[in-house]
């Protein structure tokens, strides 16, 4: 079997054929990778965790009262999403002061 040779395509007046070098670098901007929690999980998480307390006073009150619970259900989950922003809150502000001590020192 033989092979043949493809012909070069043809290329536009004037081109020699490379690519023109500016000396200059290009910046390529890299996408961003979100950072913290992802909604729609932490929703259900806080879903799965309301079934649960739901089911844990009923196994453990004969006929309470519901509406005492919801409330109260709704009091500790708010208790704990506020305690979850601050501690994230936190960790964003000494995750940003690192990378600025970082960039400061050149590692």
């Amino acid at each position: 079997m033989t092979t043949r040779e493809q012909p070069e395509p043809p290329r536009p007046a004037g081109s020699t054929g490379q690519l023109p070098v500016s000396g200059a670098p290009v910046a390529t901007a890299l996408p961003e990778m979100p950072r913290g929690p992802y909604v729609p999980t932490v929703l259900r998480g806080l879903f799965v965790l309301a079934l649960v307390v739901v089911v844990f006073v009923w196994r453990l009150v004969d006929g309470p009262d519901w509406a005492v619970v919801g409330i109260a259900v709704a009091v500790v989950a708010g208790a704990l999403l506020l305690l979850a922003s601050v501690v994230s809150v936190i960790a964003q502000r000494a995750r940003r002061e690192r990378e600025f001590d970082r960039m400061l020192n050149g590692s």
